[in-house]
């Protein structure tokens, strides 16, 4: 389960490095269920090296929608956050980030070596198994 969330990780540092070249990228944000997880909000700060902030709330989609509401009623200053509102931070650790390094390293030389099998891959999982093809 480890090597699976790791992936998940690691696949959103890969993007973040390719915004970066273009943005200044002070800190990451996770919502959904990753939020739920405090090991896995932990995780992407080391790996991301970023501090990671997360509301405290399971459903950001819907403190959103209240957010927007709020404010549209004067009940908030704006759709941002209100002053108050409660979130999480998470801030990189050094040592398990450099151990994230090597394993990302790693990672990366492995998707690049799938590189010439990645449209195969992609054109297998777009096929359906209700399509009638067999298990």
């Amino acid at each position: 389960m480890r090597a699976v969330l790791e992936g998940i990780v690691f696949n959103h540092r890969t993007h973040v490095e390719a915004l970066a070249e273009g943005f200044a990228i002070r800190e990451a944000r996770l919502t959904g269920g990753v939020t739920r997880n405090p090991v896995l909000a932990q995780m992407f700060a080391d790996v991301l090296k970023l501090p990671v902030t997360v509301a405290a709330t399971d459903e950001a989609a819907a403190f959103g929608a209240a957010l927007c509401a709020g404010a549209a009623v004067g009940m908030f200053p704006s759709a941002h956050r209100p002053s108050g509102a409660a979130v999480r931070q998470y801030v990189p650790d050094a040592a398990r980030g450099a151990v994230f390094d090597e394993r990302f390293s790693l990672y990366s030389r492995l998707a690049e070596s799938l590189a010439p099998y990645w449209p195969e891959i992609d054109r297998l999982g777009r096929r359906s198994l209700d399509d009638g093809a067999d298990a």
